[in-house]
């Protein structure tokens, strides 16, 4: 299902005052009426997934318009594992039911991000992986 190709490398973005031009943001010299401020994004490719009720999406850490190749095997590896670490990230007792919904995958050479966002609640969380000598991901802790 994981198709190389079809990465899209979103570029390198500062933080500031933008307005929406054509469906895209434009930098604005200033804040004022009709802008908005967004964050410093950084660069990074980004994979959709669609297929009937599964929709989220995976990021992975690039440079200079391209996603390292390295990464490329660990998405692979993550959709492989997806349900199991779904799981573990689901089973962690909460005091509250969310109904949680994964919105996307981050991957960088460091760790594996699962990040949920609730449907009852003003509230998103991130679930990290880390490899152990296996290959396996095995959930580390909720941030």
């Amino acid at each position: 299902m994981f198709k190389e190709e079809e990465i899209e490398i979103l570029p390198y973005r500062k933080g500031g005052s933008y307005r929406l031009e054509n469906g895209v943001f434009v930098a604005a010299p200033e804040a004022g009426n009709g802008t908005i401020h967004l964050p410093t994004q950084e660069e990074h490719g980004i994979y959709k997934i669609r297929a009937g009720d599964v929709d989220f999406d995976i990021e992975l850490e690039s440079s200079k318009g391209s996603v390292y190749p390295e990464l490329v095997e660990v998405a692979k590896d993550v959709l492989y594992q997806i349900v199991e670490m779904d799981s573990a990230a689901r089973s962690v007792p909460t005091n509250f039911d969310y109904d949680e919904h994964l919105a996307y995958i981050r991957i960088s050479r460091s760790e594996v991000e699962l990040h949920y966002f609730a449907t009852i609640a003003n509230t998103e969380w991130g679930a990290y992986f880390v490899r152990d000598a296996h290959g396996k991901f095995q959930f580390e802790l909720l941030g």
